[in-house]
């Protein structure tokens, strides 16, 4: 029977680790927690810019102020150099 094995991916390079915190360090990443939800989420995903000026993720809650929204997007486009909307 064959075994089974858990293995974690980094989410920027995708290569596989034996244990989550080489995952996250594989790439230099950060990452945080959602406080309403608890979902966890890597420094390179916009819901990471969200939590941080908003204090809550896209995924719990997507209803954020305009100003929030460019404020999200613009934080995104500077730490990742990726441009990314919230809704897309």
């Amino acid at each position: 029977m064959p075994e089974v094995h858990t293995l974690f991916q980094c989410p920027v390079c995708e290569a596989t680790h034996e244990d989550t915190e080489e995952a996250i360090s594989c790439c230099n990443i950060d990452g945080i927690t959602c406080p309403s939800c608890l979902r966890d989420y890597s420094s390179v995903t916009i819901h990471y810019s969200a939590i941080k000026v908003s204090g809550h993720c896209n995924t719990c809650n997507p209803l954020f102020t305009i100003e929030q929204q460019l404020a999200i997007q613009d934080l995104h486009y500077q730490e990742t150099g990726h441009r990314e909307h919230l809704h897309d």
